[in-house]
């Protein structure tokens, strides 16, 4: 039921993005289109992929699951335990499993530092592409000359011709506020595709714990929730 509603809901809003940048098309300038299918086109793109891996790395986290592109490495070093005592073996075993999460640890931490980083450099090219926006378009209405040859050229009056109605509300659109309206919609769009990628994590969660995880959570340092809270 959560999944159809959320399919009723991307639809929609699918919709509304779609007329937003329609509507942005037919009010902005050249030159303000250029500038968004140009530079911010690709940067919107790049945000929306930047901000879908690190709120999904941070979900694998909150779900006790190692991200699947981090090596799955365990070391295994060899024991021979016909030349130790069982406390000892048990010891060193212990040391070389601890050995193996604490990599998991560094490297989980690392890596959503990393995808942290990446996310925020596009946040904020972004926002800066935007800042810079082309200014809008305030074109000069058209006039008419009243028409009396007999008037001297210092006596002409000019008047505004009136503008429909259809005409006058565009001109009252603003096309930097029109493309500010069709990211907002976009940003939702991608939200809600990074929701129902978590909501598919979180219902396969136990089959990509892996076994060492699920049996002992407390022993597997990599899955803790600070690193959420940090992020």
């Amino acid at each position: 039921a959560k999944m159809s509603i959320n399919r009723i809901r991307r639809a929609s809003i699918e919709k509304d993005e779609w007329d937003a940048l329609k509507t942005f098309e037919n009010v902005a300038s050249e030159q303000q289109k250029m500038y968004a299918k140009t530079f911010c086109k690709s940067t919107l793109n790049n945000y929306h992929k930047k901000k879908k891996r690190f709120e999904l790395v941070a979900a694998h986290i909150s779900y006790d699951i190692i991200p699947k592109i981090l090596p799955k490495y365990d070391f295994n070093l060899p024991v021979d335990e016909n030349s130790l005592t069982s406390e000892q073996t048990q010891e060193y075993k212990k040391s070389i499993q601890n050995l193996s999460k604490d990599f998991r640890l560094k490297a989980t931490e690392l890596y959503l530092g990393i995808v942290k980083e990446e996310f925020e450099f596009q946040k904020e090219r972004l926002q800066k592409l935007l800042h810079d926006f082309p200014q809008d378009r305030y074109e000069v209405p058209s006039t008419q000359i009243d028409d009396d040859d007999e008037e001297p050229l210092d006596n002409e009056v000019f008047t505004q011709k009136p503008l429909s109605q259809q005409q006058e509300t565009i001109n009252n659109q603003k096309g930097s506020e029109l493309f500010k309206k069709y990211i907002e919609i976009a940003h939702k769009r991608a939200q809600l595709e990074i929701e129902r990628e978590v909501h598919f994590l979180s219902e396969r969660g136990v089959q990509e714990t892996p076994v060492e995880t699920q049996e002992s959570k407390d022993l597997n340092p990599v899955m803790r929730m600070d690193f959420v809270l940090q992020a």
